[in-house]
């Protein structure tokens, strides 16, 4: 991917802050239809619908993607493309306190969540008032990246009846920690959390900034200088993107909810087939875990991208086509023509 104009990457100017118009500008751009959806709580939650950009929306399974923390619908524009050109139409959603979603605490900055649990029954709440009512009965492909992955398989395993296959990206199954004993690791959240209140503060080592504001260089989510700095540019261009680190509260309910995915039992009942691509230079969530899960799965498929950190699909040219190579052959598409993600953006920018 060269330097030049990156049809992905933010338009000139800024929007408004809490401007509806601006929020579904970028979607609306790259022929989305945004979609407002409304909590069993009364939270409002930015989603969208991105139509196939070649055959007919019938012919391939539809999409469900669903991001990592911190993430928002712009800044996964291109793997939505790539989805696109093959023929899916994609459905997506920024979660609960992240992206142009309602955030949970007064400062925004502060990634929260109570239970895992209530982004699973949003995500339900999506597929039963939105997707399902447009689909009917055909079965939907699951795509989904790091908490996404999490999430995502703990909705799958509830309606296995909903999906076809499933191709998770780094799935959060377990988290990479540099405390070093378990037991320490479920002591720390619990009495931040029921001992000393600080349950909506910044857990240790997390602060107001992302990773993106650190910089490129040592950043453990992608190899690539061009797409990392296409991330910021969002991030530049709407600030109310912004998501900091993490609260002891969010801490105490990924450990949870990684509990619930590494159970035995939790993935030996999942009948649908599943491939699960870990990066080779993971730093974030643990690959450890992932092999255990794709061990117990009884249709699972492990593919690792030696070199790759965790964001595989903002990752440098060469390393995202191998990702796309392992999902193509996984989706049974492994003789046809793939083309480079720089001709899916060019296509896309011309239509």
């Amino acid at each position: 991917m060269n330097a030049g104009a990156d049809p992905f990457g933010p338009p000139g100017g800024r929007p408004a802050d809490g401007e509806p118009a601006a929020s579904e500008a970028a979607i609306r751009a790259h022929g989305g239809r945004p979609i407002w959806l409304t909590t069993s709580d009364g939270l409002r939650l930015r989603a969208a619908r991105f139509p196939a950009l070649v055959g007919d929306d019938r012919e391939a399974a539809p999409v469900l993607f669903l991001n990592g923390r911190a993430d928002f619908i712009e800044k996964n524009l291109e793997g939505l493309a790539e989805l696109r050109r093959r023929g899916h139409a994609v459905w997506t959603l920024d979660w609960r306190g992240q992206g142009r979603s309602a955030r949970l605490l007064a400062d925004p900055l502060r990634g929260h969540a109570l239970d895992f649990g209530i982004f699973v029954e949003d995500l339900e709440r999506f597929v039963d008032h939105f997707i399902r009512p447009e689909i009917g009965e055909r079965r939907l492909l699951l795509f989904a990246h790091s908490m996404g992955g999490n999430i995502g398989l703990r909705f799958l395993r509830g309606r296995q009846s909903l999906f076809e296959r499933a191709v998770l990206v780094a799935p959060m199954i377990g988290l990479r920690t540099r405390v070093p004993s378990r037991t320490l690791l479920r002591v720390l959240p619990w009495a931040a959390c029921r001992v000393l209140g600080r349950a909506e503060q910044y857990a240790l080592g997390q602060d107001p900034a992302g990773p993106q504001a650190r910089g490129f260089e040592g950043n453990r989510l992608t190899s690539c200088p061009i797409r990392f700095q296409r991330t910021l540019n969002w991030l530049n261009h709407d600030p109310s993107l912004w998501v900091g680190g993490t609260t002891w509260s969010w801490v105490r309910a990924a450990l949870a909810t990684t509990a619930i995915t590494a159970e035995v039992a939790f993935a030996e009942r999942i009948e649908v087939p599943i491939l699960v691509i870990a990066a080779g230079a993971e730093r974030i969530v643990d690959n450890r875990a992932m092999a255990r899960l794709v061990e117990r799965l009884p249709k699972g498929r492990l593919a690792i991208i030696p070199d790759a950190r965790h964001e595989l699909l903002l990752e440098s040219d060469g390393l995202r086509q191998t990702v796309w190579r392992e999902i193509d052959d996984f989706l049974g598409r492994a003789g046809q023509p793939r083309t480079p993600s720089r001709d899916a953006s060019l296509e896309l920018a011309a239509s």
